[in-house]
């Protein structure tokens, strides 16, 4: 016995490649915890960081420009690659600069961004702009992060004081005169 139904959606010529699109994020993210620990661990928290967040605006430039559901794929791919391990960076490094009780505010700190973040991109999405719109909007804040890390963030003591000890000094006196002001 066949079933038949009397409406048809367009989605269901390509829902299996929605839900594949749909975990390429993940695979991603998947395969880029393996690699951008491995830098950040070997070469430095803040090259970590530049890399992640690199890869996740290029990423959603690729997005941007796709005409096709492969380079789709591949711009989530690379979203997740990124950005994922990137977020998590953001942890590595308030456990490693603030002392006693600011850990705990700047990791909340971090959480309340985060989560503020997101609910800017659910609300950008229910803008009602065309997905390609709502990708150049991300994009922007891609780039507004990237730019920030890029000035902002200083690379840890702490893995200084395990890779370059001599640098770890430096790094120290420059966190102390920023903080001074």
């Amino acid at each position: 016995m066949v079933f038949q139904f009397d409406t048809y959606l367009i989605c269901e010529d390509h829902i299996n490649t929605v839900c594949l699109m749909q975990v390429m994020m993940f695979v991603g993210a998947i395969f880029g915890f393996f690699v951008i620990p491995y830098i950040a661990d070997n070469y430095g928290r803040r090259l970590a960081m530049r890399i992640a967040w690199g890869i996740g605006t290029v990423a959603v430039l690729i997005t941007c420009i796709s005409d096709s559901y492969n380079m789709i794929g591949l711009g989530l791919l690379l979203v997740g690659f990124g950005t994922n391990p990137g977020i998590t960076l953001c942890f590595s490094f308030v456990n490693e600069i603030c002392l006693g009780k600011t850990r705990q505010r700047y990791g909340v700190g971090v959480q309340v961004a985060w989560a503020i973040g997101e609910t800017t991109v659910a609300l950008i999405f229910q803008t009602g702009l065309g997905w390609r719109a709502i990708m150049y909007i991300l994009l922007v804040l891609f780039i507004v992060v990237a730019v920030a890390i890029e000035y902002l963030l200083l690379e840890t003591p702490m893995f200084f004081l395990k890779k370059q000890p001599e640098l770890a000094f430096v790094t120290l006196n420059k966190m102390a005169k920023v903080n001074s002001k």
